[in-house]
């Protein structure tokens, strides 16, 4: 599978009202009722592999993302086809990954004969202490000042079945 870009889990969700009708889009989450927006995940959740999902689809056998039609055979087959048993076989024989699929789900790495590891693995890099600080109210409100958090480090996701696959998060945001 060939996932490049990666998102914080629980932030994204499958839509399924998408233009497919089959699921494979995805949309953002919709904040809980009475915030503004919904809460990103810490640099600390962000350092386990299972908090990281896949935001691509996957790429299938035939080297693409999607499956196409299916021919229509010619000659004496061509009464007896059915356009969807034949795209429901070509599903079959090759299904689709789901979507939003944590990276630690991914199959493994074969190393050697008898060691494999994870696909992926997840790093902190820099200071990983977390620093609180003051939020600043908006002039015209009057808010007492809140107390967040800031970390100066990042975390970093490296795909080894991919070289140069990287993904970074700090501070609720991906980089």
């Amino acid at each position: 599978m060939f996932n490049t870009t990666l998102y914080p889990r629980g932030q994204y969700k499958v839509d399924e009202d998408a233009d497919d009708g089959k699921g494979r889009e995805i949309a953002p989450m919709d904040p809980p009722e009475g915030d503004e927006e919904l809460e990103p995940p810490t640099n600390a959740q962000m350092a386990h592999p299972g908090m990281w999902v896949h935001a691509q689809p996957n790429i299938l056998l035939n080297c693409r993302t999607k499956h196409g039609d299916p021919e229509e055979p010619t000659g004496e087959d061509a009464e007896e086809f059915d356009a969807e048993k034949a795209a429901e076989a070509m599903i079959a024989a090759d299904p689709y990954e789901p979507r939003l699929k944590p990276i630690s789900m991914d199959s493994k790495v074969k190393v050697s004969e008898k060691v494999s590891q994870d696909a992926w693995f997840v790093r902190t890099m820099g200071d990983a202490d977390e620093y609180a600080i003051e939020k600043q109210p908006a002039p015209q409100e009057d808010k007492p000042k809140k107390l967040a958090t800031k970390v100066y480090g990042s975390i970093m996701a490296r795909s080894l079945q991919w070289p140069g696959a990287y993904n970074f998060f700090s501070n609720g945001r991906i980089l």
